[in-house]
């Protein structure tokens, strides 16, 4: 990925690497959120499609904290021969949060499949608090995608604060998991 929002991909299958898709990247987000982090690759295993997640945000820089852009996680699917956008995948969404005990809980839409023709899912990450954003790889664990989120503390920069998320959603679906 790239700070502009880019996804490439690349063939090492010859003696030369070069970029896949003609020198295009293989998935471009127009509002241009950085990808600043590893991905993780799984197969589903009901049908046996590769794909890739990834999330959206920056935490490197001085001026980082104080963006509150919306940034998201992804799972595309990786067998398209052309570029694709977020209008090719499908919208989740985060339906309810609340507070138990003093701990801030989420929960993502139940679990249903994809809409037929759509090359993978989305989650904006908009709820409840603006600048959230991923910072670490995710990981798949089965078939559940699991990732850390961090909503910065925006008073000073360089002081330890903020809050999260650690979710979890089924990695080739994008909503919640069955159990």
């Amino acid at each position: 990925g790239d700070r502009l929002g880019n996804m490439w991909k690349f063939d090492f299958s010859g003696g030369t690497p070069i970029v896949a898709f003609g020198g295009d990247p293989m998935f471009t987000i127009p509002t241009g959120q950085p990808i600043t982090i590893g991905l993780a690759l799984g197969r589903d295993p009901t049908t046996n499609k590769a794909w890739i997640f990834f999330g959206t945000g920056s935490y490197l820089s001085k001026d980082d904290p104080a963006d509150v852009s919306v940034q998201t996680i992804y799972g595309v699917i990786d067998e398209s021969s052309a570029t694709l956008t977020k209008s090719d995948l499908m919208q989740r969404k985060i339906i309810v949060t609340t507070t138990v005990n003093g701990t801030a809980l989420r929960g993502f839409e139940p679990p249903s499949d994809l809409t037929a023709g759509k090359q993978g899912w989305y989650v904006d990450l908009d709820q409840p608090t603006p600048g959230e954003r991923v910072t670490n790889r995710p990981q798949l664990v089965g078939t559940v995608l699991v990732f850390a989120s961090i909503i910065p503390a925006t008073d000073v920069s360089c002081d330890a604060g903020g809050s999260g998320y650690v979710n979890a959603l089924d990695a080739f679906s994008g909503a919640s998991t069955s159990e």
